[in-house]
């Protein structure tokens, strides 16, 4: 069960697949559809691996879904570790039954290698600095609101817009 995907800087792709709190990759040697190569697992420790996307050092940040944490393995894999939660919510969603509980979805950097990270129970994007040692400093709420409702994936654009995909309102944003 994959979700989210990224390339890392020598072309292997990696796919974040939650049912096995893994992070599995595909070299890019083995890209190739008429011959497909076997995934290896790349990172382990990633309940709810959800989005993902790499650092300027080949570090690679990975969300945890409902469990709010981020977790960051090194440019080699292995276990992961957690450098970052989002405190727990969850939102009663339209149809008055269903629960949203899904606090770290999609995950970006800037090109000033800040991280930011999509809340799809609150409409909303945090924002966090990294330390040079790849700590994570507070989570600084961006932007929320019922435009963002079902943010999930999220991206920069050349000019340094942010665009993100709220899927339950079936709708691309960007937020300034």
């Amino acid at each position: 069960d994959g979700r989210g995907i990224a390339f890392n800087s020598q072309g292997d792709l990696f796919i974040a697949c939650d049912p096995f709190s893994e992070v599995v990759r595909l070299k890019k040697a083995d890209i190739n559809p008429e011959k497909p190569g076997i995934a290896e697992t790349f990172a382990t420790g990633t309940e709810g691996a959800n989005g993902i996307a790499f650092d300027r050092k080949g570090n690679l940040y990975v969300t945890g879904a409902r469990t709010g944490r981020i977790y960051r393995v090194g440019p080699v894999g292995g276990k992961a570790e957690v450098v970052l939660q989002i405190e727990r919510h969850s939102r009663t969603l339209p149809d008055g039954k269903s629960q949203q509980p899904i606090v770290a979805n999609g995950v970006a950097f800037d090109a000033n290698g800040i991280l930011y990270i999509t809340d799809t129970a609150r409409g909303a994007i945090w924002k966090v600095t990294l330390g040079a040692d790849g700590s994570a400093g507070k989570p600084i709420l961006l932007a929320q609101n019922s435009l963002l409702e079902g943010a999930d994936g999220l991206d920069f654009d050349q000019s340094g817009r942010l665009w993100v995909t709220a899927n339950e309102r079936n709708a691309l944003v960007t937020v300034t």
